[in-house]
């Protein structure tokens, strides 16, 4: 069987996929900060994002703009049906004729699940990324709150000036600020942050924030109070992190050093053994 087709068919499912995602960048990508921003205005508005769990999975992934579901989805169909080409040009560079059967099937299914994986991975390492900066964020904006500053112009200088280039933190409170200057409630925009991100903490933030503003009392007590629940919960976090690593690494250890182990402690015991039995076994002849 000729395999040209499966190339020229890899080739166009590529261009069509490349074309398509330039599209669907240039028209969401220019206006992400802009929407979220007209969609925050109102606290009984649901955004545009959170309609869907793929709406949801893809915020809390970084992902913003209305070209992120479209490319998504061409994302998935293209996987779907390029993955069974791939797996029969696989077949014919080993001479074995390739053919479209049931595992022709699973390979589709794994194809287009595959960006649903890829979103929850990077979603994963950016919920990681900002509760790792939280307890130094807050340790910023308390300061820039105790130097005078109001808390939106904290929170925005504290977002810009606290990280370096893009990160997923610094972009999120530049936005909750937005929100909080155009009027929104300081504890629902915080609130809704953890929405946005799907980092619970922020929720106990923002209600020791609303629970500051009812009491009378200072923000920046009530922020500095939840800047050492965070440092205490990232510290346990790393702890239970490096014990499950330790439990991890357990096995290869074991696999790796156990025959050394025996080899380098039983091993002269058995030769020594073996030579006495051979001398006993001499000497009784």
């Amino acid at each position: 069987m000729n395999g040209w087709w499966i190339d020229a068919a890899l080739l166009v499912a590529l261009a069509v996929l490349l074309v398509l995602s330039f599209v669907f960048s240039r028209t969401g990508a220019r206006r992400l900060r802009v929407h979220d921003r007209k969609e925050g205005r109102s606290r009984r508005e649901t955004p545009a994002w959170a309609r869907d769990p793929h709406g949801v999975l893809l915020r809390q992934a970084g992902i913003m703009g209305r070209g992120g579901r479209p490319a998504l989805w061409a994302w998935k169909v293209f996987f779907a049906a390029v993955l069974p080409l791939v797996r029969a040009e696989f077949l014919l560079w080993f001479g074995v004729e390739p053919l479209y059967d049931q595992t022709s099937v699973y390979v589709a299914v794994i194809g287009f699940f595959l960006p649903e994986l890829w979103l929850l991975r990077r979603r994963k390492r950016r919920r990681k990324r900002i509760e790792a900066a939280l307890s130094y964020f807050l340790d910023l904006t308390v300061a820039l709150l105790r130097a005078g500053l109001p808390i939106e112009q904290a929170l925005r200088r504290a977002g810009t000036h606290g990280f370096r280039g893009r990160h997923p933190l610094g972009v999120e409170i530049d936005l909750v600020a937005h929100e909080m200057a155009m009027g929104k409630d300081s504890g629902e925009a915080i609130r809704a942050l953890a929405e946005r991100t799907g980092v619970a903490d922020f929720r106990s933030v923002a209600g020791a924030v609303r629970m500051g503003l009812k009491r009378g009392s200072s923000i920046e007590e009530a922020l500095g109070a939840q800047a050492d629940t965070m440092r205490v919960k990232l510290r346990e976090r790393r702890m239970r992190r490096i014990n499950r690593m330790a439990v991890v690494a357990l096995f290869p250890v074991l696999l790796c050093g156990l025959p050394v182990f025996l080899v380098v402690v039983y091993f002269p015991a058995f030769l020594r053994i073996v030579e006495t039995l051979n001398m006993l076994r001499e000497s009784y002849y």
